[in-house]
């Protein structure tokens, strides 16, 4: 599973002591789900309201190689950890953004993309003091004609293990 944090998170983690402790991703928040590039093909919420791999969203490129999953939390909030799982990104040679937005229509990058070598789960890790309404799963190079598939969209917190686990 590749995991990008930001810089800051990292920088959280580090002074905690806490960089290679595991963790659990819990409390997913709930929102309002759409298609915010390209055309849907399958609805945006099996992704973000269902948490199973048998649902999915899916979405053909808009024709700029883009497609993209939004979601409106009614409020600003401060997700620490974002996953995606059962997807086709990889299969696609997709890179992923990660975005948020105040007002849902202007958007800012929050950490490194993330470009999937295969279609195994990727997520982030980002700082508390990052807050909005809006966010989104930008997927880019999406094949002519082809659709971006993501089955399961997580956005909620963590719980660090405070004990690393060792293997022997």
């Amino acid at each position: 599973m590749t995991i990008n944090s930001t810089s800051a998170r990292a920088a959280e983690l580090l002074a905690a002591g806490e960089e290679n402790n595991p963790f659990v991703a819990c409390s997913p928040l709930s929102g309002t789900w759409s298609t915010d590039i390209g055309t849907e093909v399958l609805d945006a919420a099996n992704a973000g309201n269902t948490l199973s791999t048998f649902d999915r969203w899916e979405a053909t490129e808009n024709g700029s190689n883009r497609a993209a999953l939004a979601v409106d939390l009614g409020s600003p909030q401060s997700p620490t950890f974002i996953g995606v799982a059962a997807h086709n990104l990889g299969t696609k040679a997709s890179e992923v953004f990660l975005q948020r937005s105040s007002d849902g229509s202007t958007w800012s990058t929050v950490s490194t993309s993330i470009s999937p070598t295969n279609n195994a789960a990727f997520g982030w890790r980002i700082d508390s003091t990052v807050t909005d309404r809006y966010w989104r799963l930008r997927c880019d190079n999406i094949p002519s004609g082809e659709t971006a598939q993501i089955g399961i969209a997580f956005f909620g917190t963590e719980i660090i293990i405070p004990q690393r686990i060792y293997q022997g």
